[in-house]
């Protein structure tokens, strides 16, 4: 009765408080997601102050419930994701790394990115939060396995701030102003930038079979404006990055293929 209270009131809580939040744009979720990383047991750390003491109250409550119910199954998902991604990143992870900076204009920071696993990452089933930059997968997706897990790996981190700023500013410059930009042509140009600059690292017996995570999740098909970027996308800024690194100029000439969609 007293765990099945616990739990109960957990959910509550989240269905009053938490809910309707978005945990990509609303600043105080995103500031509670800050504070919780830093709890690694209920007792680590003092209670974030308000508005976040009912929830982190009902969090500690409800833990003990989560850790013999779930976190078994969960934590081994988390684990067995991790390994197998570190495993495949072994000896192209600093070119990619490398090759991903030089495509967006950005520099990797001197201290290691954070990324979670997860066993529910948002409905997207990956999510990146600034501010600091940290990154959340989930490790039971069904797609997140094999070398898409690097593929989505890398999208995610190109929308940590020192990439995703950068890129913003470039686009801004090829499109005259932030506001001429495509509403997520971004997002598009950071889908494929990862998918194309792990393709040629793969395997040989595995490349020609590689789809990118955006395609195997529809995203192309269920949205007719993310096809028409990714067409863009693949005509001008691919062959750069095939070359070395796409250059002002290159996102010019995207944005001459853009700009009279985006005008009408």
């Amino acid at each position: 009765d007293a765990a099945r209270a616990a739990w109960t009131n957990a959910l509550r809580i989240y269905g009053e408080r938490l809910v309707a939040s978005d945990l990509l744009w609303d600043q105080p979720l995103i500031a509670l997601r800050g504070a919780l990383v830093q709890v690694d047991c209920p007792a680590a750390t003092p209670a974030p102050t308000e508005p976040w003491q009912e929830v982190r109250a009902a969090l500690d409550a409800a833990m003990p419930v989560y850790r013999r119910h779930w976190w078994p199954r969960h934590h081994a998902a988390n684990v067995a994701w991790a390994e197998e991604t570190v495993r495949r990143l072994e000896g192209i992870e600093s070119v990619l790394a490398s090759r991903l900076a030089g495509a967006y204009g950005g520099q990797w920071p001197s201290e290691r990115v954070r990324v979670d696993a997860s066993a529910y990452a948002a409905w997207t089933g990956a999510y990146t939060t600034n501010g600091p930059d940290l990154v959340t997968i989930s490790s039971t997706h069904r797609l997140h396995g094999a070398w898409t897990a690097v593929d989505v790996l890398f999208h995610e981190v190109s929308h940590a701030s020192f990439f995703e700023q950068p890129l913003a500013r470039r686009l801004a410059s090829a499109f005259g102003r932030p506001g001429a930009i495509p509403n997520d042509l971004p997002h598009v140009l950071q889908f494929v930038t990862a998918s194309e600059l792990l393709r040629p690292l793969l395997p040989e017996r595995e490349r020609a079979g590689f789809r990118p995570f955006a395609e195997r999740a529809g995203l192309y098909d269920r949205i007719p404006a993310w096809a028409r970027y990714r067409t863009a996308a693949y005509e001008t800024w691919v062959p750069a990055l095939d070359r070395g690194a796409p250059s002002d100029d290159t996102l010019r000439q995207l944005a001459a293929k853009l700009a009279p969609a985006t005008t009408k």
